[in-house]
């Protein structure tokens, strides 16, 4: 089983881009992960001024809030670690950009798709079902979102029942159902409750100011430094 914990940037009408990243994490290898990432968290509160109960991209980047005191250098080494860290664990993403404007004009497929978030996280799913049904992957994946209360009821529907056009894009077979790798209920909770939505409210900054993103999932891990020992964090 996979859990994918899921969240956005770009909806508050100033960016030209929606970004959405999903971090996908193997349920077999989920516990030590936890406690990894529960370790990194702490010592990045101890690096910057003040606890992390968000981990905010924008000021990550940029030195603002807590981490106003924390050089450039400093600040781009927990960036890349955290990266390095999420393929050492050989955890992946799913990643999607749309740009607002030709969202607005361009002509939607069906009538399912009417916010840009619900196409974002309509996206993610089907990333998801196309990746996992051709690598042989035995469990289903859990969908977890940032709390959204307007646009979750309409993605549970959307995923229980999606429409045929979907159906294209990871070359359904005839004799599966629809989105058969994924749980079809996917879940809402707190950002604040889960450290890996404090991971992934950085990583979707992180895209989003790169304004580029890619619908491969990544495989190849590579070895990497302690992200606390790069980033000069107390151990």
């Amino acid at each position: 089983m996979y859990f994918a914990y899921i969240d956005e940037t770009g909806t508050d009408g100033a960016a030209p881009l929606l970004v959405m990243v999903g971090v996908v994490v193997n349920g077999e290898r989920l516990n030590r992960t936890q406690e990894e990432l529960a370790s990194i968290l702490t010592g990045l509160s101890d690096l910057s001024t003040g606890s992390l109960k968000e981990l905010k991209g924008k000021n990550l980047l940029r030195g603002g809030g807590p981490w106003r005191a924390v050089d450039g250098e400093q600040r781009r080494a927990t960036v890349t670690g955290l990266c390095e860290w999420l393929v050492v664990r050989k955890h992946t993403l799913a990643l999607a950009a749309i740009d607002h404007e030709a969202f607005e004009t361009a002509p939607q497929p069906g009538t399912e798709l009417r916010t840009i978030w619900r196409a974002g996280a309509f996206h993610i799913a089907l990333q998801l079902q196309r990746a996992h049904r051709t690598s042989g992957n035995k469990g289903k994946t859990v969908l977890v979102f940032d709390d959204n209360k307007q646009e979750m009821d309409n993605l549970v529907d959307l995923i229980a029942s999606p429409p045929p056009w979907s159906e294209d894009y990871y070359d359904r077979p005839q004799k599966k159902p629809p989105l058969d790798q994924l749980i079809d209920t996917p879940f809402a909770v707190s950002p604040t409750m889960s450290a890996w939505f404090r991971l992934r409210m950085s990583l979707r900054t992180c895209f989003g100011a790169t304004r580029s993103c890619s619908h491969t999932l990544p495989s190849r891990p590579t070895q990497a430094n302690g992200i606390t020992t790069r980033a000069g964090c107390k151990s």
